[in-house]
């Protein structure tokens, strides 16, 4: 899971160690979007303003993300907002697992 802010910014990623090989402390403040492969950009930052701003829409796709050792890692991804849930405490949240090719 990846929490993030209404601007991309990245809360929390516990996923971030394992798999990309990120220490909290590096992904906590960045961008989300700046882990994004340049051909995936514009994709990934159009879901996700969909999954922001449309109630109950939940984003979709596959796309890369930098590793910390700077190889791009392909994983398929959900992401849904809960801006709107006063239970919840998250302001966004993806779901990311390995993709297969």
């Amino acid at each position: 899971m990846i929490v993030i802010d209404e601007n991309a910014v990245i809360t929390h990623m516990p996923l971030g160690t394992r798999l990309f090989g990120y220490t909290p402390e590096q992904l906590f403040g960045m961008n989300a979007l700046d882990l994004v492969h340049p051909d995936d950009l514009d994709f990934a930052a159009t879901e996700m303003i969909r999954a922001v701003t449309e109630p109950d829409y939940v984003a979709t796709n596959a796309m890369r993300i930098r590793h910390v050792d700077g190889h791009w890692v392909p994983i398929e991804l959900m992401a849904s907002s809960h801006f709107d849930d006063p239970g919840d405490q998250r302001c966004g949240h993806e779901r990311a697992r390995p993709h297969r090719t």
